[in-house]
């Protein structure tokens, strides 16, 4: 499975500013990080997003998770893991 296929998912959706992969067992775990909860339309199209990659991999095993910044250092909301893709903005 190519990563770039996930940046390419999720770099054009406005609001999301990072995305997170971590590998764990035979799930591949896929944290998206945006930067405010009050935007439903944001939720959508990341959840949208994801439905398209399970259908794209269906021999993968995935864990989504959405996590609203709200002002929050990236630190405080995932850890010290580094980014696979991260905002320009």
């Amino acid at each position: 499975m190519a990563t770039t296929s996930f940046a390419a998912a999720f770099s054009d959706i406005a609001g999301v500013e990072r995305v997170y992969l971590r590998h764990e067992g035979d799930c591949l775990e896929v944290v998206t990080v945006v930067a405010r909860d009050d935007d439903d339309s944001i939720y959508r199209k990341v959840y949208s997003r994801e439905k398209e990659i399970i259908h794209r991999f269906p021999g993968f095993q995935f864990d989504f998770r959405v996590i609203a910044r709200r002002g929050r250092t990236f630190e405080e909301v995932v850890g010290l893991v580094r980014p696979f893709w991260a905002s320009p903005y």
